[in-house]
């Protein structure tokens, strides 16, 4: 076998030693960043649990469609598939998603190797690469869809094209546009797209469902995806296998040579736009600062949060001040602010939608309905809660601030971001169900969401991972498997705990109508979550000084070597 991939990289021009070394470099590279960073393997293994199925699911429809669909429906879903898989490999780098990792090629260029053997170990490598995973089902369904088909040969070869264009654009993509992405300002944009996108799922499901139910037998029938995907490169693979079946042998060449001219020129702009990196010659810089700002003086006044927040002390007014403004400028705890929002949002649209369908929502899930999404936004939105202070951390420790005051805080801005959208829901669903039962929830999740932050704040003491509020990837997680467990498992178990005083006779009351059971937990929720939350911050201030050097070493983000 070793000596079948010798020949073939001789046949190819290129040193099979070298590619081989670049290969074991890479292997050993992704091996050593999973044992300095635990937490994203954990990552991945969860993505595949939740990912693994569905794209399982596709690929399978997509096998089936290849056996036993009739007419030009086989060669129209291979279209559909491998564009569809190009232009993610594309879309998802730019939203900070880094769909292969691949070498350095910047400190690679320094070495006495060809240009040739540099690009064919990126494009190889990506075979490494765990993201390639969720690919390969699409393509061994086209192996298995075609294999009995005569033109299996031309279907093997276009798929290879397709590979390889998924991979030669993702790399074009992200060198194309190094300085756009090292842009702060188009960081942000991306994030909440994303977070946009990942929220809108239901809406689209929706779309799709409606679009569907409108289209008949004949419509589908009617539909000529090839026409369009023909001229994209993955596509023009695809209509070579359409050509080759009607027994077009000339033009079907002259497609697969369209999709090769389009996969040298793409690798070919890669290249370049590579060597004009590593010169410092880049497109899409982020435009520079003015050389001249006018400075504004700050002014002695207070300002209108700070003459709203008197009653609180000084050191937890600023406290509280500097944790909303941190949602909001960090993107990665901005994009937990805005799911936060957009959840309560769809779960009304999701109730106006059955309402006008003629359908009713039970009092007793209203009544439980808000203090669960209050427990779960407030174990989301206050998990690691010194870990996300990130690098600024121990500059935070360093002052003189009451440790208690910190707790108080932080955990009061949690408090508030948690219950805005609930109480928006809350009146929404009162107005437009006309259902009472959503006053008491919502008295009820106050003191829910601060009993679940109060959870939280003792254990931010002991479980802390590192949070690097810069970084560029959405994984960027280095905590290890206690902590994961710990955050996880024991703290929603001691959620539940701490506001079982208020969820259970609110449950009781609302399964057996009792309204005064229900209406006199939700009065005395308010209370119970503010004696437990200032018992929480109080008990954690005098147990963070003990272990600030711990928490420290824990959060610290692991340099590069």
């Amino acid at each position: 076998m070793a000596g079948l991939r010798q020949q073939a990289a001789q046949y190819l021009g290129l040193d099979y030693i070298r590619i081989r070394t670049l290969l074991a470099l890479r292997r050993k590279l992704m091996v050593r960043q999973f044992m300095r960073q635990p937490g994203q393997l954990g990552g991945i293994i969860v993505m595949l649990v939740t990912l693994g199925p569905l794209v399982l699911i596709l690929a399978g429809m997509s096998a089936f469609v290849y056996l036993t669909a009739p007419g030009i429906w086989p060669v129209n879903v291979l279209a559909l598939v491998l564009v569809g898989l190009w232009l993610v490999w594309i879309v998802l780098p730019l939203l900070a998603f880094r769909m292969n990792e691949g070498l350095d090629m910047e400190r690679l260029l320094i070495y006495p190797l060809r240009s040739r053997e540099l690009v064919a170990s990126a494009l190889l490598g990506t075979l490494i690469d765990w993201p390639t995973y969720f690919t390969l089902p699409f393509f061994l369904a086209i192996l298995i869809g075609w294999f009995t088909s005569p033109a299996f040969w031309v279907v093997l070869l276009a798929a290879v094209l397709g590979y390889l264009h998924m991979m030669a654009a993702s790399q074009l993509a992200l060198t194309a546009s190094t300085g756009l992405l090292r842009s702060r300002r188009f960081r942000d944009i991306a994030i909440v797209v994303a977070s946009l996108a990942g929220s809108s799922c239901y809406f689209v499901t929706q779309g799709l469902q409606a679009a569907a139910r409108s289209l008949g037998v004949e419509t589908l029938q009617s539909v000529r995806p090839m026409f369009f995907l023909q001229w994209l490169p993955p596509g023009a693979g695809a209509r070579s296998v359409e050509l080759v079946l009607a027994g077009d042998w000339p033009q079907a060449l002259l497609w697969l040579l369209y999709s090769l001219a389009w996969l040298a020129a793409c690798v070919w702009a890669w290249w370049s736009l590579l060597q004009r990196v590593t010169t410092g010659v880049t497109i899409w810089q982020p435009r520079a600062a003015p050389a001249t700002r006018k400075v504004r003086l700050a002014s002695t006044r207070p300002s209108s949060s700070e003459s709203l927040l008197r009653w609180l002390d000084p050191c937890t007014r600023q406290m509280f001040i500097k944790e909303l403004r941190a949602m909001w400028r960090i993107p990665q705890r901005r994009i937990g602010a805005l799911q936060s929002i957009i959840s309560p949002l769809v779960l009304l649209f999701f109730f106006g939608m059955n309402g006008r369908a003629g359908g009713s929502v039970p009092s007793t899930w209203v009544s439980l309905m808000l203090p669960g999404l209050a427990l779960f936004s407030a174990w989301s939105g206050s998990m690691n809660m010194l870990g996300m202070e990130g690098r600024g951390l121990p500059t935070l420790l360093l002052s003189p601030v009451p440790r208690r005051h910190l707790f108080t805080g932080k955990g009061l801005a949690i408090w508030l971001v948690t219950v805005t959208p609930l109480t928006i829901l809350a009146g929404a669903f009162t107005l437009v169900a006309r259902n009472p039962s959503a006053i008491v929830s919502w008295l009820a999740m106050l003191g829910v969401a601060l009993a679940g932050i109060a959870v939280n704040i003792v254990a931010a003491v002991y479980l802390a991972w590192p949070f690097d509020e810069e970084s560029t990837r959405r994984q960027n997680t280095g905590g290890g498997c206690a902590s994961a467990l710990g955050q996880v498992v024991l703290v929603p178990l001691a959620m539940l705990v701490a506001g079982a005083p208020i969820l259970l006779p609110l449950s009781l009351g609302a399964f057996l109508n009792l309204q005064w059971l229900q209406t006199g937990a939700a009065l005395a929720s308010l209370p119970y979550g503010i004696i437990l939350f200032v018992f929480a911050a109080t008990q954690a201030g005098q147990l963070l000084p003990a272990r600030e050097a711990e928490i420290i070493e824990a959060t610290r983000w692991p340099s590069p070597r």
